[in-house]
């Protein structure tokens, strides 16, 4: 009896719980499906917080195309800080690989607007082989020397025939900005420093560096003002001032200025198989 007692007891608590449950939701259920919405309503506002701001780093999972689109383009800040290094550098621009000779740009890449590449007109011109993008090749026929160096600068053309014997890379003409400093482009020894005449009309300067290493060589110049080196001076790439570009452009238009816009002075370098003077 007393277990059926005590079995009762319990039946009859839960029954009056379960009556005060019912009574409680009938009572409050308006302020319940109040609180219900409150709470939607909150979670909504943290999921768009999350989705257009990101904040605190996170994202929402429902976050759409327009969040994404939102993100810094990891790539393009990439590219740009390289830029950014290339520019304040002196890289290199050409290979004689006959001779294992690597030339270096006259200048911090900065200031170098582009390349042009053409057949000279003296044929102890060798071909230089290209480092960097080319941009354009308008004589194929001409070029004798690998073009894929994989490097994405400096920027180069090779420019149309002149109709001479050399070959497609045996000039680089490379202009950069007025008055930038002309550095020298390999290690090396002074050997010329002479006025000549271009185009039948206009003074110019001829110099020639002897390579280091390389008494067999000359790389010779055009298109230099205000000549800081002399016969006899020893060079350092990168380091010894040689002077500054001459400024042709407003005397004449050169092939380059087809290439590059607006125009630059450019200096105008060649690598030569050196051939002692014949005395008269």
């Amino acid at each position: 009896m007393q277990t059926n007692s005590w079995k009762m007891r319990i039946i009859s608590n839960l029954k009056s719980l379960k009556d005060k449950i019912k009574s409680h939701f009938s009572r409050w259920a308006l302020y319940w499906a109040l609180l219900g919405v409150l709470a939607v309503l909150a979670i909504m506002v943290l999921v768009a917080v999350f989705a257009f701001t990101g904040w605190p780093h996170l994202r929402s999972p429902f976050a759409g195309k327009e969040a994404v689109r939102l993100a810094p383009d990891s790539k393009a800040l990439a590219t740009d800080e390289m830029s950014k290094k290339l520019a304040s550098r002196i890289l290199p621009f050409a290979r004689v690989s006959e001779f294992n000779e690597t030339l270096f740009l006259p200048a911090r890449m900065g200031l170098i607007k582009g390349i042009g590449y053409h057949e000279s007109g003296n044929n102890k011109a060798y071909s230089l082989e290209p480092i960097g993008k080319l941009i354009k090749n308008e004589n194929d026929w001409k070029v004798d020397v690998p073009l894929g160096s994989n490097c994405a600068a400096p920027q180069y053309y090779i420019m149309e025939s002149r109709g001479e014997s050399t070959t497609a890379t045996s000039v680089a003409d490379i202009a950069m900005e007025r008055n930038t400093q002309v550095l020298a482009p390999i290690d090396g020894t002074v050997t010329k420093v002479e006025s000549l005449v271009i185009y039948d009309e206009y003074e110019d300067i001829q110099i020639e560096i002897m390579p280091a290493g390389h008494p067999e060589l000359r790389m010779a110049f055009l298109h230099i003002d205000d000549i800081r080196i002399k016969v006899g001076d020893e060079v350092k790439q990168g380091q010894t001032m040689m002077g500054i570009p001459r400024d042709f452009t407003a005397a004449f238009k050169s092939e380059l200025d087809d290439y590059i816009k607006p125009p630059f002075p450019h200096v105008h370098m060649q690598m030569n198989r050196y051939v002692p003077d014949q005395p008269n």
